[in-house]
């Protein structure tokens, strides 16, 4: 089985650079040009058998352009829902730190008995993202399936998979709208890419070779 995992694309609240969870709102036009020149991409990656979307906008918003290029409709899988990261959400993160002090630092220390407040607690969210893929995989032993989510999901899949702990180390280098490409093989887990985001780069001319981290828009 092949799984080719996408970031969504930039949301408000990535331009924002505010903390999101299960609130936020729809793609900004960077966002939605950047899910386009993805699907540009992953046409010549296909065929594909299924599209798995969170339901959230900004995941879902990505998959549809993806899916309206590929011939495909988003499957909605409520459990690839991002992190909730309950009154976090809508804050920047000095805001956060402020009004929450020390739990920014807790999280970022990968704390599984970490509880954001008013959301979910992190080892139940681990457990739930390890979950959730292998239900949308479970139909598809053979196949090539996509699944568009969001980034602190994906990381905690990730590294499930190859370090065998619950972490989002991952995320600090997960850009929007990046592709990540799985094959299961006869036991085996072969990685044959980790956020790849070439197919953007000429979005971004101004930044090249700077050390931009996409991750910070």
């Amino acid at each position: 089985m092949i799984l080719t995992l996408v970031r969504h694309g930039q949301s408000e609240g990535n331009a924002r650079r505010v903390i999101r969870g299960w609130g936020g709102g729809p793609l900004t036009p960077l966002g939605r040009n950047e899910a386009v020149l993805t699907a540009h991409r992953l046409a010549t990656w296909g065929p594909f058998d299924a599209l798995y979307s969170s339901p959230l906008v900004r995941a879902h918003e990505t998959a549809t352009i993806i899916g309206n290029r590929l011939g495909l409709r988003p499957l909605l899988h409520d459990d690839l829902r991002e992190l909730n990261v309950g009154q976090l959400n809508g804050l920047g993160r000095e805001q956060a730190e402020a009004t929450f002090p020390g739990l920014i630092e807790q999280w970022r220390r990968d704390d599984p008995t970490l509880v954001m407040p008013h959301g979910e607690v992190i080892a139940d969210f681990h457990r739930r993202a390890l979950d959730a893929f292998r239900r949308v995989c479970a139909p598809h032993p053979r196949g090539h399936i996509m699944v568009v989510s969001h980034v602190c999901l994906i990381s905690a899949y990730l590294t499930q998979l190859f370090e065998d702990r619950p972490s989002i180390r991952m995320a600090w280098e997960m850009w929007n709208c990046s592709i990540t490409r799985l094959e299961f093989v006869n036991g085996e887990i072969r990685l044959h890419c980790f956020n790849r985001h070439a197919h953007l780069d000429h979005l971004f001319p101004d930044m090249a070779n700077t050390g931009f981290n996409r991750r910070d828009r």
